[in-house]
């Protein structure tokens, strides 16, 4: 618990939440002056894009380098979401195929 002075000049005590200590670190914490900051997205604004990419012939423009997804699985940077897919149809026809496995009794069917 924190004591807390108030805008009448009571003291009262408060107590600090999660999202206080958040709002704290994220103050605290201040950019270099020194620095470099780079982000990088899969789906540019057309604002970055004039900014880091380049013009083509019919005036729009692209991006200097693609880096692909398929590449960064390939390199192991990221991993395969879709490597233990299974469509809900796949899915249902497996299920109907485990279900003819059991028996049932007649009477509660």
């Amino acid at each position: 618990m924190n004591k807390v002075v108030s805008i009448s000049g009571e003291e009262t005590e408060e107590e600090v939440t999660d999202e206080d200590v958040v709002l704290e670190t994220l103050q605290s914490r201040k950019m270099l002056t020194n620095a470099s900051y780079f982000a990088f997205t899969a789906t540019p604004k057309n604002k970055t894009l004039e900014l880091f990419g380049v013009q083509a012939p019919d005036g729009k423009y692209q991006a200097f380098h693609i880096y692909t997804m398929k590449q960064a699985i390939e390199e192991g940077f990221i991993m395969d979401v879709l490597s233990n897919y299974t469509t809900y149809n796949s899915y249902y026809a497996l299920s109907i195929v485990g279900d003819k496995t059991k028996e049932y009794e007649k009477n509660k069917s």
